[in-house]
């Protein structure tokens, strides 16, 4: 499950100029002149801006004070603002997206890739996968910033099979829609006694970076 070409294409025309923006007021990363309109883009130095958004998340109300955003890209941007950040392990692959757990809370989060899925991303890596990722709302969707690493870490057998037996439910089914940009949960949701949220999509960008080829591929 990815972004429809459309939408993948705004994320970016939104995220780039709101790094630069942080980049250059607040001297986050002198390495990186423009962001936004780049040929090629090292990753690991986009990331170190993203960070700083992230751990500043205050800087987005800067962003969109000092610039004129339709009030579609407003809402999406002021979104990112509910952001979720830390480690998860990537359990299974589903039509919908791909399943992540949240290694500090144990909340279920379904994930949505941005331009490639997930299957398409790790399909050299066994699962489970752990990730570290930022996970932001985009429309009816959670996708990541596109900056995300994957540990080198094997899970043994005992550790998968927890894993499955945690997410194997049918209720998993039920969770598929949960959109942090929303106040209102989804009426499927409402019998469950337990309701997990469902996630964003992440990319990872390890490698060079394009606009025109930004992937989620990983490394």
């Amino acid at each position: 499950m990815t972004l429809d070409k459309n939408d993948a294409e705004l994320f970016y025309e939104l995220w780039f100029p709101l790094l630069d923006y942080v980049n250059k007021k607040y001297k986050v990363n002198t390495n990186l002149k423009n962001i936004n309109g780049a040929e090629k883009l090292d990753p690991g130095e986009v990331k170190i801006v993203a960070d700083h958004v992230w751990e500043h998340i205050g800087v987005i109300d800067e962003y969109l004070t000092d610039n004129n955003l339709s009030d579609e890209h407003r809402s999406i941007v002021s979104g990112w603002k509910k952001c979720i950040s830390g480690q998860f392990m990537l359990e299974r692959h589903l039509k919908k997206g791909s399943v992540f757990i949240s290694t500090d809370t144990q909340e279920v989060y379904m994930v949505s890739g941005i331009i490639t899925s997930w299957e398409e991303m790790f399909f050299c890596m066994p699962l489970p996968i752990l990730l570290k990722a930022t996970l932001i709302p985009f429309k009816d969707k959670i996708i990541s910033d596109g900056l995300v690493i994957p540990y080198n870490v094997c899970f043994g057998k005992g550790y998968s099979s927890e894993f499955t037996l945690f997410c194997s439910s049918n209720q998993l089914f039920l969770l598929l829609r949960l959109i942090l940009s929303s106040s209102k949960p989804y009426s499927s949701l409402a019998s469950l006694d337990r309701s997990p949220k469902c996630s964003l999509s992440v990319k990872s960008t390890l490698g060079t970076l394009t606009k025109e080829n930004c992937s989620d591929s990983a490394p």
